[in-house]
């Protein structure tokens, strides 16, 4: 089973690790996947602090530390945050870091999936008028099927 809390910080995606561009994974305490904090201090850098987690994931997936504030990208995760949040027992933060993770694991397994794909796939495996569902443990549970391909 796929434990949420691992930092799985040794993944590297596509050959290039998606925190190159964020902040310091070590400095991130509860949030390895997506680097994503606003914790300061001397030797972190804070420079996705205060983004929001649709423009941090539409970065990460375009593999774009720069990407504009205008993609088109960005309103399609922010959506599939909006969806998980109502179907799911986790927070955005949360929604966020366990669909990186998966989306790390799946590409270390050689899966070249794009980090919206596998959001997308989360939010569609969990039907809109069921009770809130462990994100986390749906994650598992793709991460599961997506290796017995």
């Amino acid at each position: 089973m796929w434990d949420r809390d691992s930092d799985h910080d040794d993944c590297e995606a596509g050959g290039d690790h998606a925190s190159a561009y964020y902040d310091d994974q070590r400095h991130d305490h509860n949030h390895a996947a997506t680097g994503y904090h606003d914790h300061g201090g001397p030797g972190v850098d804070n420079s996705t602090s205060g983004k929001p987690l649709d423009w941090l994931l539409a970065s990460i997936n375009a593999n774009d530390p720069a990407l504009k504030t205008t993609d088109p990208s960005i309103k399609v995760f922010r959506e599939h945050l909006l969806s998980l949040e109502t179907k799911t027992t986790s927070d955005q933060q949360e929604i966020a870091d366990i669909t990186v993770k998966a989306w790390q694991i799946a590409n270390d397994e050689g899966y070249e999936d794009s980090l919206l794909r596998v959001m997308e796939e989360l939010d569609r495996s969990i039907p809109e008028d069921f009770p809130k569902m462990d994100l986390a443990e749906i994650g598992a549970a793709w991460l599961t099927l997506r290796s017995s391909e």
